[in-house]
């Protein structure tokens, strides 16, 4: 999920968060335990170096290793709107990592 505030360039604090469930209805849970709804949501990509306020995780996986696709704010560029692109995988317990 996207968390904070988007669209205001550098300024943007959006961040991608994930959570999961036994079933589509909910709840659905970080890996601590908290529920999406009440501010949980672990970590998955959040802003670093000149890539501000990453969100709107889109996923493709035909025909190639597992990617993610999000936009962010360059700061190098005056906060132009920029695609960005991230390896996709999961770990030993099945959350999503990303690589760089």
């Amino acid at each position: 999920m996207n968390w904070g505030l988007c669209c205001r360039g550098v300024n943007s604090t959006y961040e991608i968060r994930v959570g999961r469930s036994k079933s589509v209805t909910g709840p659905y849970l970080d890996k601590d335990g908290n529920d999406l709804a009440t501010g949980g949501g672990s970590l998955l990509l959040v802003t670093k170096g000149d890539q501000i306020g990453p969100g709107h995780a889109s996923f493709v996986t035909e025909k190639i290793d597992p990617l993610m696709f999000y936009h962010f704010y360059d700061r190098s560029r005056r906060g132009f709107a920029t695609l960005g692109r991230r390896t996709l995988s999961w770990d030993k317990n099945g959350w999503p990592a990303l690589g760089d």
